[in-house]
């Protein structure tokens, strides 16, 4: 086309040609109309088309006539010089350009920008990357840091920043669906070593984070080309934990029981289980010990808060157990411990023993008492101890033989007047044994098949105790139950269906009678010993293997045993 030394008209508008302006068009000397608005051609006017202006005096020798934004976006550059003084470019049609040229008049807050086919970098001496922390406290207020980006050929022209969601530590959507990009609004310092930084502080506005959610923030660094070329980097996921721990029970012994409240020696012990930490983890615990009068409600720390160390820590139990000396205790008082818990976002919460009182004078009174009386009757004790022993253990075995069969004849007799009356199923109420029968004849006939197999089965069961030449009797009632039920009334409700289901089942399995049943203890009888004994095991074995929730193993009263094999 360059050859085409005689054209005068070039018209190649709305043609989507892509690439360069070709600067071959600097030698059709005779040309005198150029449009080629309306395309994609890319990069800078070429300065060979300053020889088009030597060699014609056509007053409108070039006109380049962008009529939308989406066409020739991509040109960009300062214009030749020869084309703005000669007037033969007008800065009106650059509108959807990056062309540099001042036309501040006609497109005032066009954006211009340089030929640079290559992004902005983060220096890599900088960290490249932002920085955040990894938990944070807070649903709506957090901030973050990033080192400047450059850009050699350009520069750098804005930062936007968005917030992702992510599923977990490792997954995340890279798609800002937390909140969209927005410009940076962060203030810039410098470093020790000359190095800019930015900071970001943002406080939401409508926008609140989930509690327990993994989030990631995305940056992007726009440079100075012409269109603006982008780079994004992004933070490490973070997670959100607004919730401090959920304290737990603090007990005043190293083997987290409740002990006696005094102590006579300047020893104090602490025990306590993990604090329940749902979201992040606990980082930290710390422990003080306090002291109150016996009477009074206010206390006064007697000690600094001291870090809680690795070997405080038991495995196998999953207990913190630590124990503090050297202090001046003083006799009357309560002392304490209270333990504190920090979680991986800096929330704190914490939790104290009941106290244990010190009072040194019953160690001196019990010295004297040893001193003055327990010695002198032990030193005469040896003298007749064989013949005393020999002595106390035959009456003892004649008393137990005694004891053992008016026990059997008392149970006898009380099993007789029990089975004298039998429980309804439906009201309860309690009647004379021959009349209930009686009913269940005529209700046989019109009722339900089923109730009159159960009634059946107790009255075989009840013939079958009544008769039996070896009826044994079995007695249950749950260890610590009334601590267990002023603690927590509604979990321990729940405690005691589980074990009344379990003790009726098996009841059932080894046929057994129910005598009766008051609150949580039962009175059963069974017809042979063995089948007394196989119930025992198996309703202990049972209640030990039933999978209790965490929150009733937690109870005063209730505790982890182990077995020889520490199972």
């Amino acid at each position: 086309m360059a050859r085409l030394h005689k054209l005068q008209r070039l018209l190649l508008r709305d043609n989507q040609l892509t690439g360069p302006l070709p600067a071959e068009l600097g030698s059709m000397l005779a040309l005198k109309d150029l449009y080629f608005d309306v395309n994609k051609f890319e990069g800078a006017i070429p300065l060979e088309w300053c020889n088009l202006i030597k060699s014609v005096n056509s007053k409108k020798l070039l006109d380049v006539n962008i009529v939308t934004p989406a066409s020739n976006p991509s040109l960009c550059g300062p214009v030749p010089e020869c084309l703005v003084k000669q007037g033969k470019l007008r800065t009106a049609n650059v509108v959807g350009t990056f062309l540099q040229v001042d036309d501040s008049v006609d497109n005032p807050g066009r954006v211009q920008g340089v030929c640079d086919l290559t992004p902005a970098v983060c220096r890599a001496e900088e960290g490249c990357g932002i920085r955040s922390e990894t938990v944070i406290a807070s649903l709506q207020e957090f901030s973050f840091e990033f080192p400047e980006c450059s850009d050699p050929d350009s520069g750098m022209r804005s930062y936007y920043w968005g917030i992702d969601m992510c599923d977990d530590e490792t997954s995340c959507h890279d798609r800002d669906d937390a909140m969209a990009f927005t410009a940076l609004t962060a203030f810039s310092y410098k470093t020790s070593d000359g190095l800019t930084m930015y900071r970001q502080q943002y406080k939401a506005n409508g926008l609140a984070l989930i509690n327990g959610g993994w989030y990631k923030i995305l940056l992007k660094g726009y440079n100075g080309a012409g269109p603006p070329l982008s780079t994004t980097i992004s933070s490490r996921p973070f997670l959100v934990d607004s919730t401090p721990p959920l304290p737990s029970t603090i007990y005043d012994s190293q083997f987290c029981k409740e002990e006696d409240t005094a102590r006579v020696d300047e020893v104090l012990e602490a025990c306590w289980s993990d604090f329940v930490e749902a979201e992040s983890s606990v980082v930290r615990y710390e422990y003080r010990v306090h002291k109150r009068r016996r009477d009074g409600e206010s206390s006064e720390a007697v000690g600094e808060w001291k870090s809680v160390n690795k070997t405080a820590y038991t495995a196998r139990t999953g207990r913190y157990a630590v124990s503090e000396s050297g202090y001046r205790l003083e006799d009357g008082w309560v002392y304490f411990y209270e333990v504190r818990a920090t979680n991986a976002a800096g929330l704190k919460s914490s939790s104290s023993s009941r106290g244990v009182l010190y009072s040194p004078t019953n160690q001196r009174l019990l010295l004297a008492i040893i001193l003055s009386v327990i010695i002198p009757v032990v030193l005469l004790g040896c003298l007749g101890g064989w013949a005393y022993k020999r002595m106390e253990h035959y009456y003892q075995h004649v008393e137990q033989q005694e004891r053992r069969r008016k026990h059997q004849m008392d149970s006898m007799k009380e099993i007789y007047d029990v089975l004298a009356f039998m429980p309804l199923p439906i009201t309860g109420q309690v009647v004379p044994r021959l009349e209930v029968i009686g009913e269940e004849k005529e209700e046989s006939e019109d009722g339900d098949e089923t109730s009159d197999t159960a009634s059946s089965l107790m009255d075989q069961r009840a013939e079958a105790v009544f008769t039996a030449e070896n009826v044994t009797f079995v007695i249950t009632d749950m260890e610590s139950s009334t601590l267990l039920a002023e603690t927590n009334p509604a979990l321990f409700r729940e405690i005691l269906e589980i074990h009344d289901a379990l003790v009726r089942q098996l009841v059932d399995e080894y046929s057994g009678y129910e005598v009766m049943s008051q609150g949580d203890s039962f009175e059963l009888a069974f017809v042979e010993p063995s089948l007394a004994v196989c119930f025992c095991n198996a309703l202990q074995t049972r209640l030990m293997k039933h999978e209790w929730d965490k929150r009733v193993l937690g109870l005063s009263g209730c505790e982890e045993m182990y077995d020889e094999h520490e199972r």
